[in-house]
């Protein structure tokens, strides 16, 4: 709603670009009252315009394309997620450098009990089920075996992270 009220891309590029990075700053200022979701915005509104820029002029070769965009996206993911800004500048700084780690041991000891949980599961895996040369892969793609899966991986991201509110409730 935003975009199109503001003019869209009818009054010039320059004003599309404005317009691109006006709609995501207040977006992502509709995400909370903190600066990092600020900053969030700008960042999306800046790559949307860079993107609109270099639309068809193949800057940069295909082959680099996908991985370029996941990497912009991450980078945006470490902000959105962070408590404030000073964290999200740490964690981006360690992302990429070889500067202290990332304190993955803090991590490990902190959720012990669950890797414990997933090291029994894979030690059974290995133990108990075939090896790859030995399956009958129609009968492992079966729909069970895939709900099956689907459930295990599910339930393993929903327990290694920490509880949080809503998103929209921390305001």
């Amino acid at each position: 709603y935003l975009y199109i009220s503001l003019g869209g891309n009818r009054k010039g590029k320059s004003r599309t670009y404005f317009n691109l990075v006006m709609t995501m700053l207040l977006g992502g200022l509709w995400h909370g009252a903190n600066w990092v979701f600020v900053v969030w915005g700008l960042f999306h509104g800046i790559m949307l315009a860079v993107e609109r820029l270099f639309k068809g002029k193949n800057i940069v070769p295909r082959r680099f394309r996908l991985p370029l965009t996941f990497l912009m996206v991450v980078i945006g993911w470490v902000v959105f997620r962070s408590p404030d800004l000073e964290f999200a500048l740490i964690w981006l700084k360690k992302l990429f450098s070889f500067e202290g780690g990332l304190y993955y041991k803090h991590f490990i000891a902190r959720y012990r009990d669950r890797y414990a949980i997933m090291l029994v599961f894979a030690m059974f895996m290995t133990w108990r089920w075939k090896n790859t040369g030995e399956i009958n892969y129609q009968k492992f793609l079966s729909k069970k075996y895939l709900i099956f899966f689907i459930l295990i991986f599910v339930y393993i991201l929903m327990e290694l992270g920490e509880k949080s509110p809503f998103l929209y409730f921390q305001f």
